[in-house]
C-alpha cells in the first residue's frame, strides 16, 4: 500500500511539467498587470493569474470583449494558445470580468473590434526603447550586433524592459528555451 502511494505519487509528479505543452489551450483569469490602463492599441499585455503566476499575452489579433475601460488592477479573462515558455500565452479572445462573462461573450459572438489597425513596427525614427539584456546568456548577448534584424521577448521593468529571450530570424536560432514537439 505504502510503495502504491509512493509509485502514484512519483508519476504525477513527472507528469506535471508534461500537462501544459506548447499550443495547448488556456483559460486564465486574473488581474490586469501591465500596461496601466487597457485600450485598443496594445500588442501584449501582462497579466497576474488568481494563482499569482504571471503571464505575458500576444494580444495584437485577440476578439476582445470589454466592458467599459479596464485599468491595471481589474478582472481580466483570457483564452489563448500556450507559447514556447509556459508563462507567454498568444490570446485568441479576452475581456473584462471573469470566465463566465467571456464565455457568453463569445456565444453571443459580439467582439469589441479594433477602431484603427496596430501600430506599424517600430522604425528608426520611432521613440528609442530600452532593453536590459544582462541577464541573457552571454553567448546569446555576444552575438548581437547594432542594426541586425532580431525579435526580443522582453517583460516591462520600471521604465525599461528587460530580456527574457532573443530570437534571431534568419539563422533561427533562439535565446530561449527550445521549443518542445507538439503530441
Amino acid at each position: 500500500m505504502k510503495f502504491s502511494a509512493i509509485a502514484l505519487a512519483f508519476t504525477v509528479y513527472l507528469a506535471g511539467p508534461a500537462v501544459v505543452a506548447l499550443g495547448d489551450p488556456r483559460l486564465i483569469q486574473g488581474a490586469l498587470e501591465w500596461p496601466p490602463a487597457l485600450s485598443s492599441g496594445e500588442t501584449f499585455i501582462v497579466i497576474r493569474s488568481e494563482d499569482g503566476r504571471v503571464y505575458y499575452a500576444d494580444v495584437m489579433a485577440a476578439q476582445r470583449h470589454m466592458q467599459g475601460a479596464l485599468s491595471a488592477g481589474g478582472r481580466i479573462t483570457l483564452l489563448g494558445l500556450e507559447g514556447i515558455k509556459p508563462h507567454e500565452i498568444i490570446a485568441v479572445a479576452l475581456g473584462s470580468g471573469d470566465a463566465a462573462a467571456l464565455s457568453l461573450a463569445l456565444a453571443q459572438a459580439s467582439p469589441t473590434t479594433l477602431p484603427t489597425p496596430p501600430p506599424p513596427p517600430s522604425t528608426a525614427s520611432a521613440a528609442v526603447l530600452m532593453v536590459d539584456i544582462s541577464k541573457l546568456d552571454p553567448s546569446i548577448a555576444s552575438r548581437l550586433r547594432p542594426g541586425s534584424s532580431v525579435t526580443v521577448v522582453a517583460v516591462p521593468v520600471g521604465n525599461k524592459f528587460q530580456a527574457t529571450g532573443v530570437l534571431e530570424p534568419e539563422t533561427g536560432t533562439s535565446g530561449s528555451a527550445p521549443a518542445t514537439p507538439p503530441r
